[in-house]
Order: C-alpha cells, then sequence, then structure tokens
C-alpha cells in the first residue's frame, strides 16, 4: 500500500523503490493541488504597471495570440510581407454543384464535355458549375519539351473562356467557379523564372485575365480550399506530391484527415474510412474531360467523369461520382 521509507518521503502503491546508492536525493512530492487557505497564490487579474506607466497591463491583452494584438506604434516594426490569403473560399448549403476538372485545354475532349453537361442536366437544378482546376495546359509554359505546332496561350485562354461560356449557357442561372490548379501555376512560375522584375504586378496574373475576360466567373487561387458544407475540395496537387496510387481516394484521405473530393489524378475513385471516433470519412476523386491517350502519355490508366454534389442546409453532402464511357 505505500509507506514511509527510513529517512524518506512518503510513498504510493506504484512509486519506484528509492536506491540510496544510485538515488542521493529523496523522492519529491507530488504537488497538492489543495493548498492550505494560507498558502493559496492570488489570483493575477493584471501586471503591475512599470514606473511611469499609467496604464497597467490587462493579462487578456498581453497573453493573447501574438498575430492578433496590435503593435505599439512607437516600436516602428517594419511592415511584414503580406500573408497568402489562403481563407477558404466557402459554398453554403443548399447547394447542387457539378464539379469537372482537368479540362487541359488545347487538349480537351469536346464529347467528354458535352457528356457532363448532360450529366448536370440529369441531376435536376444546379446552382454551381466548379471547374476544379487544370482549365488551361498551359502548355508552352511548361519545362517540358514543347511541340511547336501546339496553340499558344492565348489561344488556350480564349477556348477556355468559351468552355466556360458553354457550361453558363446550357446550365442556365448557374453560378461558375474556376479552381486554379497546378497547370495554371505554370503563369505564374514561368514569370518568376523568366520575367522577375513582372512578377509582382498584379495586372500581370492568370487570374486577372479571367477576371476581367469574364467577369461573372469567380476565379479560386491555386492554393485555397474550396469548403462545401462539411466538403473540402481542392483540385488535389495541393495536398501533396505523388500520382495518388492504386486508390487516390484513399490517398487524399490519408492526406487531408477529412472527407474530401479532387481532380487531378484523372481517374475515377472513391474510398471509405473512420476515424478514431468512428465517425465516416470519405474520399473521392473526380474523371477528367482531357483527351485520355495524349501524345506526352498514350498509355494511363485514365478516365472521363465528373461529380454532382448535392449540399445541404445543415452542412451535409452526398456525392454522386460518375465515369462516362465512350
Amino acid at each position: 500500500m505505500g509507506g514511509r521509507p527510513e529517512g524518506g518521503l512518503p510513498t504510493r502503491e506504484g512509486d519506484p523503490t528509492p536506491r540510496p546508492d544510485r538515488d542521493p536525493l529523496p523522492l519529491l512530492r507530488d504537488p497538492d493541488l489543495r493548498l492550505h487557505r494560507r498558502d493559496r497564490l492570488p489570483r493575477l487579474r493584471r501586471l503591475r504597471p512599470s514606473p511611469g506607466d499609467p496604464h497597467p497591463h490587462d493579462l487578456r491583452r498581453v497573453l493573447r495570440r501574438p498575430d492578433s494584438r496590435e503593435v505599439d506604434p512607437k516600436m516602428k516594426i517594419p511592415r511584414p510581407t503580406t500573408p497568402t490569403d489562403r481563407r477558404p473560399y466557402r459554398i453554403k448549403g443548399p447547394a447542387r454543384i457539378l464539379i469537372v476538372s482537368d479540362i487541359h485545354v488545347p487538349f480537351h475532349d469536346p464529347g467528354a464535355i458535352e457528356a457532363s453537361i448532360d450529366f448536370a442536366q440529369s441531376q435536376g437544378e444546379i446552382s454551381h458549375v466548379l471547374v476544379n482546376g487544370d482549365l488551361l495546359d498551359a502548355y508552352h509554359l511548361s519545362t517540358f519539351e514543347k511541340d511547336p505546332k501546339v496553340r499558344r496561350l492565348s489561344e488556350e485562354i480564349d477556348q477556355a473562356i468559351q468552355i466556360l461560356q458553354v457550361f453558363a449557357q446550357e446550365l442556365p442561372g448557374v453560378k461558375m467557379i474556376f479552381k486554379l490548379g497546378n497547370h495554371e501555376a505554370r503563369f505564374d512560375r514561368y514569370l518568376r523564372t523568366n520575367a522577375p522584375a513582372l512578377a509582382d504586378l498584379p495586372e500581370i496574373s492568370l487570374e486577372d485575365i479571367f477576371r476581367k475576360r469574364i467577369q461573372e466567373v469567380d476565379v479560386v487561387e491555386e492554393w485555397r480550399n474550396i469548403v462545401a458544407g462539411r466538403l473540402l475540395i481542392n483540385h488535389g496537387h495541393e495536398v501533396g506530391r505523388g500520382s495518388g496510387g492504386q486508390h487516390p481516394a484513399k490517398w487524399l484521405v490519408a492526406k487531408t484527415g477529412t472527407s474530401a473530393i479532387c481532380g487531378h489524378f484523372h481517374r475515377t475513385d472513391s474510398w471509405t474510412s473512420r476515424d478514431a471516433l468512428g465517425r465516416p470519412l470519405q474520399g473521392w476523386t473526380t474523371g477528367a474531360l482531357c483527351q485520355l491517350s495524349p501524345d506526352y502519355l498514350p498509355r494511363n490508366q485514365w478516365n472521363h467523369g465528373a461529380a454532382f454534389v448535392d449540399v445541404r442546409p445543415g452542412g451535409g453532402f452526398h456525392v454522386t461520382n460518375k465515369i462516362f464511357h465512350a
């Protein structure tokens, strides 16, 4: 049951046996939180003011998060670089969303695009169309060997805008959203590498080009997530490097730790698991709307497809992940 070793402090059952030859110092007594009234520490509410300071410091102000505290202008601390805005783009329920991705203009497949519109119309009323990354291929901005016969970037952008307009015309009244993917990121990377003096001009950005050319489309920056109810949506490359393995949807859930859907892998896949509390975790990856046998990778495991997400007012959702067969 425990006891008091000779010349030492009381011990409890389970405490290690003192060894005078190895433990010359006595075991420390466990702190007793039930202090005697006269031994209790005073509750600190405010810090003692410094000499000459007429305003005592409120602990709630001193101890709050550093990024939210107001900086004393007398300190003359220079402003840091403005951090990238990564607040998620939110779609609140109720919402009915068509998700398409990986169109890769000028390597798009017109038949697959038409199939995605037919799929959306079969689901009834649609409130949003989300082009979830890689609308452009940005072929001539890549670091790979390039075929000079392939259309230039200006033609890619013209055709991409035409495709967005087709979705808007065939699904009237929808909110159009264009999420930038890793292929659109080639634009900024090309500027930083080949024209760094121009890279910080806000007018020279792919986001600005699309916002000016087609104002009814919301352009979501590359590293911002989209959240629809309790479902995380991103292109896929933001989560981490890799091909996704045999089950890219399983990879997505493992990387994000939440229920999520993405494109990027050009493969339709789904995965269901549960977290430590027994709550369901589900992941989906959508097929592509590009050509399935491009010259740079004629053999692959890609397929055409799209997804429909029904978001409920409370944040719940239902996903229909569709494969398009020729």
